[in-house]
């Protein structure tokens, strides 16, 4: 066969049969022509620069179960809130008010738990959003944070602990990763 016989038959083939894979495509062919899958895919790797064929990544599989999912790169945003929920808690109870140079840490982790966290995570609990993080999902989670505080406090002030520092910084951490956790189950049960 000539390679203008195989160019035709690998566009056949590929009209006809609409082969998934690469291989499944190398697969059929094969059976028809004498060429060794090597040439074969020097053929259609020059017809894909020809622009006669276009070669597409196939879909990823999206995981079946939920510690797969946990651990895919879906789950980057549980795995930073749930990074800076503990770092912000570690940056609280260590870094004390006199050690200057290191409250400023404190300031900035605290800033982004009280005023983004909370909210991101109650956000991505009610709505779990499979695309990336948007402008409407950053102002909602910072006015859901905002709004979420006053409660918190309204909470804390009627129990024996009442309104302080670690009350207010542990209750919170909880909200956040109870939230984040629903949030992740439901983007995984929508998948």
């Amino acid at each position: 066969m000539e390679d203008q016989e195989i160019v035709n038959l690998i566009l056949n083939k590929v009209k006809e049969e609409q082969p998934d894979s690469l291989d499944e495509l190398l697969n059929s062919i094969s059976v028809e022509a004498e060429y060794s899958k090597e040439k074969l895919l020097r053929i259609i790797r020059e017809m894909e620069t020809d622009g006669k064929i276009t070669l597409i990544e196939p879909p990823k599989k999206n995981p079946e179960r939920i510690m797969d999912y946990i651990f895919s790169t879906n789950c980057l945003w549980f795995w930073a809130v749930v990074l800076i929920a503990i770092a912000t808690l570690n940056a609280i109870s260590l870094i004390s008010a006199e050690n200057s140079g290191l409250i400023y840490i404190r300031y900035v982790l605290g800033s982004i738990f009280i005023l983004i966290l909370p909210g991101f995570s109650l956000v991505k609990a009610l709505i779990p959003l499979k695309k990336t993080i948007s402008i409407e999902t950053a102002v909602l989670s910072i006015g859901s944070s905002l709004s979420l505080l006053p409660l918190v406090a309204l909470i804390l002030n009627y129990t024996p602990w009442g309104i302080g520092l670690f009350p207010v910084t542990l209750f919170l951490f909880l909200f956040t990763i109870s939230f984040a956790l629903i949030g992740l189950v439901r983007e995984f049960n929508q998948q």
